[in-house]
């Protein structure tokens, strides 16, 4: 999710949070109905995309409190 000009870090930190709650939730109902594989969605993209969608999140706290990498 990129952070737009005008949107404040904090914004941008709550709606990832927000996106990433409810696409592991998604995901998590998708796994255990057994929906997961179907058209494109396979188990490997959707950790992936979570693990990207952690791993910006954790980036954007990073910088919000100012230790960066």
């Amino acid at each position: 999710m990129p952070v737009h000009a005008g949107t404040t870090p904090g914004l941008a930190r709550a709606a990832l949070t927000i996106a990433l709650r409810d696409a592991t939730a998604s995901f998590a109902d998708d796994l255990s109905r057994g929906t997961i594989g179907r058209h494109h969605n396979t188990y490997q993209h959707r950790t992936r995309i979570l693990r990207q969608m952690a791993a910006e999140l954790s980036g954007s706290r990073a910088d919000a409190t100012g230790s960066g990498t």
